[in-house]
């Protein structure tokens, strides 16, 4: 293949990115639960009173320790570049 063609298929493929669309999928389509809309439990539907027990007997003190993290602009990041790219509603 020439230098030539070669520029101008490299040159198309982003055009032809930019031409494709995508729509949000309806809020009935958004990751169905099979355990109907209202269900906020998920997974944990699946768990049974006797794993609840089994899980209860290895708490040994009532210590709550948080998980969650909150994360801020102001944080150090340690990945390989930081994303600036804000998603928007397609129009």
């Amino acid at each position: 293949m020439s230098k030539i063609a070669f520029a101008a298929v490299l040159l198309a493929v982003p055009l032809c990115a930019a031409a494709q669309t995508w729509k949000v999928p309806a809020e009935s389509q958004r990751c169905p639960s099979k355990w109907g809309a209202g269900d906020e439990r998920g997974s944990m539907n699946h768990q049974k009173p006797a794993a609840v027990l089994n899980a209860a007997k290895l708490i040994k003190s009532g210590e709550v320790i948080e998980l969650a993290h909150v994360l801020g602009s102001q944080m150090a990041f340690s990945g390989p570049a930081a994303s600036t790219c804000t998603p928007s509603a397609p129009s």
